[in-house]
């Protein structure tokens, strides 16, 4: 459970296992040479995780998550929101695939150019543009 750290009594919550995390965010690159970062859950609306890969060179940000037990509320969207103000932050487009949330194509200003629903079955077609930045160090 993310925070547990922080958190003690979160780990009184009944999740998929206990996981230990990673030491690195390991780049990759696509048939066609672009370089992307997977940020899972909530890495992508952490400005020390999508940073860190567009630090590393990335042009395109992938973002895998669950939102399903957030339900019917605003977290998801929420969510979403906070995703997309990190694509304009540092100038990348992100690819957002979720279960049972909002799966999106948000461009490198943060703008969400598509969409799905909540909680609807879909598939998200589209085309995202990478863009590499350079940071100021």
């Amino acid at each position: 459970m993310p925070g547990a750290d922080w958190i003690p009594a979160l780990r009184e919550i009944d999740g998929p296992g206990d996981y230990t995390p990673g030491t690195e965010l390991p780049t990759f690159e696509s048939a066609h040479g672009e370089r992307f970062v997977f940020l899972i859950c909530y890495e992508a609306i952490r400005s020390e995780f999508v940073g860190e890969g567009v630090r590393n060179g990335v042009d395109l940000l992938v973002n895998l998550t669950f939102d399903g037990w957030f339900g019917d509320t605003s977290e998801p969207t929420e969510h979403l929101m906070l995703a997309a103000v990190q694509s304009a932050l540092y100038g990348v487009p992100m690819i957002r695939s979720t279960t049972t949330g909002i799966s999106a194509l948000i461009d490198a200003r943060g703008v969400i150019t598509r969409r799905t629903e909540l909680l609807t079955r879909d598939v998200l077609v589209g085309t995202v543009q990478p863009m590499q930045v350079a940071l100021m160090r």
